[in-house]
């Protein structure tokens, strides 16, 4: 009798399978649940700010669709990439420059799609670096796809736009597709550390692009020439007291070396791009206008043949820290939006001017 028990329980084994009780005899096993993603890890990335109350400006043209933050490449990064110092006290100060170098430094490590490459020295010894987001690719085979560059902080005393170029390298390193865009934040490495308009020579950046008298136009003319952008975005602030409008350009009063085609995307690139993805956010926008500027970047490029613009938003103005950065951030993702819905038209008009 005590066998014939010991066999009845042997034929039925019963095995503790994930918590469910599956019989040996004859039974089949359940399938698995499937397993349920824990939550990611919220970015800390600073909020969006509010939108400013000025009213809009009209664009000139309808584009088949409105350009918007959502748009442009903005997936939130992972949670183990660094922010800027200002995002860490939540734009109580600008990131300082010891804080960006440690800044890019960890996103070039932690991400495949970053690297920065140091494209001059200036004056009193500092590197200018070029950050070359996007898929790994070489010099030739950047120009021989679609790319955009945007510069910041021509003038040391213009922290938005730097901030501005700071975070979106973030959003870029953790996605953005299959085009290679061109960041330097800090293209007056002197005047950033001193505050000042002016490099350590005392020369505006912004008005040597043609003679190229500036160890810092010299470094963002060998930018130009080695991955040969499609359209580049210059990111500036003015001293207006009390403004709230964030100005523009990208207009047709370039000069006559610049081809009618690249003319035309150039006033595309600000009215239907730019300005759209401005006021998306409340904010108010309008032309920039400055005859100086015939020596400035924008001209330079475009007489280079890339589509290019200008965007400014008012340093002692209306808006508050956070929502000058939002703007100038908007700005660039306009720009990038408009490679990547008007890539083909881009690369058409660089080369009927003959650049490649």
């Amino acid at each position: 009798m005590r066998g014939s028990r010991m066999l009845l329980l042997a034929g039925l084994v019963v095995l503790l399978v994930g918590g469910r009780l599956v019989w040996a005899l004859g039974t089949s096993r359940p399938a698995a649940r499937p397993a349920v993603p824990s939550a990611a890890s919220a970015s800390a990335a600073a909020q969006t700010p509010p939108a400013a109350s000025a009213s809009t400006a009209t664009a000139s043209a309808a584009p088949s669709a409105t350009p918007t933050a959502s748009a442009a490449p903005s997936a939130s990064p992972p949670a183990a990439l660094p922010l800027t110092g200002f995002q860490r006290r939540g734009g109580a100060s600008w990131t300082t420059p010891a804080e960006e170098t440690r800044y890019l430094d960890r996103l070039a490590r932690l991400s495949s799609r970053v690297r920065v490459v140091v494209v001059g020295t200036t004056r009193r010894g500092r590197p200018i670096r070029l950050v070359v987001a996007g898929p790994a690719r070489s010099a030739a085979q950047i120009r021989a796809g679609r790319s955009a560059l945007v510069v910041c902080s021509q003038h040391g005393d213009e922290p938005a736009a730097r901030e501005a170029c700071l975070q979106r390298v973030r959003t870029l390193a953790s996605g953005g597709g299959d085009d290679t865009v061109l960041l330097i934040p800090t293209a007056n490495p002197d005047g950033v550390a001193a505050g000042t308009r002016a490099n350590s020579s005392g020369v505006d950046v912004n008005r040597t692009h043609r003679t190229l008298g500036t160890a810092e136009s010299r470094a963002i003319a060998s930018v130009l020439a080695e991955y040969r952008p499609d359209v580049l975005n210059d990111l500036h602030e003015y001293r207006t007291e009390g403004a709230r409008r964030v100005l523009t350009r990208g207009d047709s009063s370039y000069g006559g070396l610049v081809s009618a085609a690249i003319r035309r995307l150039s006033v595309e690139l600000t009215h239907r791009w730019q300005e759209r993805a401005i006021q998306a956010g409340g904010y108010a926008t309008a032309p920039y206008s400055d005859a100086v500027l015939l020596a400035g970047l924008v001209e330079n490029a475009a007489e280079k043949h890339v589509v290019a613009g200008l965007t400014e938003t008012p340093r002692r103005g209306r808006l508050d820290r956070r929502q000058r950065v939002d703007a100038q951030r908007r700005s660039i993702d306009g720009t990038l939006q408009m490679l990547r819905e008007r890539g083909s038209a881009l690369a058409a008009a660089t080369v009927r001017a003959g650049r490649r």
